[in-house]
């Protein structure tokens, strides 16, 4: 029986987006490989609001955001049983810090504010996993007053695969921003700006393993959108758009979460928070082509967080305002989602899987 670990961000304190914070800070659970169960959802460090965790390449430590008025980014040292050990903490110098990543060799945190001047920052990490202050910034323009849209709200920054670029979503601009992590001016150098439908909100980004295509789920808009990435400059061309709502739910209130590619690259499923399930769309790879297979209810309220496990055979969906993480099978050829079961876990935001060795 193999057990697959996974960290939990949660909400610590009442903010105006979610129904009640019910967390104390970030939990460690272990997944059953063969079953699909989950452990009891344990405390493995306090941390205010640490709305996103991610977890570094080494396996040896965790990062995670405070999303408060001042944000912050922290990195953990992993104990051998599963909890956290404190190891440094510094600044996002704006509000709302809401998400936190790695490049591929692990050498830099990547950090998105969702809210203030100041957009993404990167902080080389230690060999110890420290972080140290910020080496580079960048401050998004903003060009719109939309409803939801009144300022830059960067939440997303993900590495390519490549390893050479990093690409960050900013959901009050509709844009993606591209940046060389080995350009003349740093590690945040732009190299190219996607813009997508006006209002459509631009949330999180996720790439196959080929680094050819690029998914982006758009929260105002409730659309996924493909695109292609030029691996050598890290240029994007968007390919082909769909709604990540059935037709019988055309109108309903809702706005997407996340966005999981699966290991082969078929298959591409995105949170929807109103609908309250999660969309399952095949994709044509030569075309970067998006169909809508189906939706599978998470049996709950608002999944945001979503990870799919090291294996690929299950995914699973936090859902925020139910205080549940549901666990679904994920059949590889099909790209379907079946039920496994529901379990108990106090406001889950974002879920992190340990990575392989």
């Amino acid at each position: 029986m193999t057990q697959h670990r996974f960290y939990v961000g949660t909400y610590t304190q009442d903010v105006p987006h979610i129904a009640k914070s019910a967390g104390k800070g970030i939990y460690v659970l272990d997944l059953d490989s063969t079953t699909g169960q989950l452990t009891e959802a344990t405390l493995a460090a306090e941390l205010v609001n640490p709305s996103f965790v991610a977890v570094h390449p080494d396996r040896k430590t965790v990062l995670a955001v405070s999303e408060t008025e001042q944000g912050t980014v922290s990195s953990f040292q992993v104990k051998e049983d599963g909890t956290l050990q404190l190891t440094s903490t510094q600044s996002a110098i704006e509000g709302a810090t809401c998400f936190v990543s790695t490049d591929l060799e692990g050498k830099l945190a990547l950090v998105a504010n969702y809210m203030g001047e100041v957009s993404v920052l990167a902080y080389p990490i230690t060999e110890e996993g420290a972080l140290l202050p910020h080496q580079a910034l960048d401050r998004h323009e903003h060009h719109t007053q939309r409803e939801g849209q009144d300022s830059p709200h960067a939440h997303c920054i993900r590495s390519l695969p490549g390893g050479r670029y990093v690409a960050a979503t900013n959901l009050g601009t509709d844009e993606v921003y591209v940046y060389d992590l080995q350009g003349e001016s740093g590690p945040l150098s732009r190299v190219h700006i996607a813009s997508f439908p006006e209002g459509s909100g631009p949330r999180h980004i996720q790439f196959d393993a080929s680094g050819k295509l690029a998914y982006v789920c758009t929260e105002l808009s409730s659309q996924l959108v493909s695109l292609r990435v030029e691996p050598e400059t890290g240029v994007m061309l968007a390919l082909n758009i769909a709604s990540t709502l059935p037709e019988d739910a055309q109108g309903t209130e809702n706005s997407t979460s996340e966005v999981l590619v699966s290991p082969e690259g078929h298959f591409v499923y995105v949170g929807n928070r109103g609908h309250d399930s999660i969309a399952v769309f095949q994709v044509q790879q030569d075309t970067g082509e998006l169909e809508l297979l189906s939706t599978a209810s998470t049996q709950g309220k608002g999944p945001r967080g979503m990870a799919l496990s090291p294996d690929g055979q299950f995914l699973l969906a936090g859902n925020q305002d139910s205080d549940t993480i549901m666990v679904f099978r994920r059949d590889a050829q099909e790209g379907g989602l079946e039920p496994v079961g529901l379990f108990p876990c106090p406001t889950p935001v974002s879920l992190a899987f340990v990575p392989e060795t």
